[in-house]
């Protein structure tokens, strides 16, 4: 064992053995280096891979509760039904939205991007989409207070600028009205 630990200790005494040594110390550190890159690989690519099934089931479950409440609503009168469909299409559609892009933002953080620059433009670009857009929101925005507040539905009389109206349907964003 002395002799053993001796021979480790010893140092190369020409410049060919100490290069020789040099190259096995690197060569090791090396293979060291690749494993842990494999390591942390497949570390990332796993949490990947369960951000995309997070993701697929998180929509699958949205799906499948707006299809109850969809089924639920067909159950309904047919004012009613009229009602509650678009908002239930938008709630599906927004959703499913919020949930993918979660996903693509938690994806690209674990891949290594920065995603405070990401996410910054994000909001200057809808800041600027929403200026652009501002007609077309106050319109759906009108049409969902409508909606969840229901002041009047499909097939009432209303008053609308001194002439009165039927509602014949209701919309995100317009509603039809037939006039007398």
């Amino acid at each position: 064992i002395k002799k053993a630990a001796q021979s480790i200790m010893l140092r190369p005494e020409t410049k060919i053995k100490k290069l020789l040594f040099l190259k096995g110390q690197i060569g090791v550190l090396r293979a060291d280096r690749y494993d842990l890159a494999q390591q942390a690989f497949n570390l990332i690519l796993l949490k990947l891979v369960l951000i995309l099934i997070t993701a697929i089931f998180l929509s699958w479950l949205i799906n499948r509760m707006l299809a109850r409440m969809t089924k639920d609503s067909e159950k309904k009168p047919d004012s009613e039904r009229n009602h509650n469909l678009p908002f239930i299409l938008l709630i599906k559609k927004v959703s499913k939205g919020a949930i993918w892009t979660i996903a693509f933002i938690m994806g690209l953080d674990i891949a290594g991007f920065n995603i405070g620059a990401f996410l910054a433009g994000l909001g200057i670009g809808g800041f600027a989409i929403a200026f652009a857009v501002k007609g077309m929101l106050a319109d759906v925005f009108g049409g969902l207070t409508i909606m969840l507040l229901k002041p009047f539905k499909v097939g009432d009389m209303i008053d609308l600028k001194g002439s009165w109206c039927i509602v014949r349907q209701i919309g995100i964003r317009y509603s039809t009205l037939e006039d007398f």
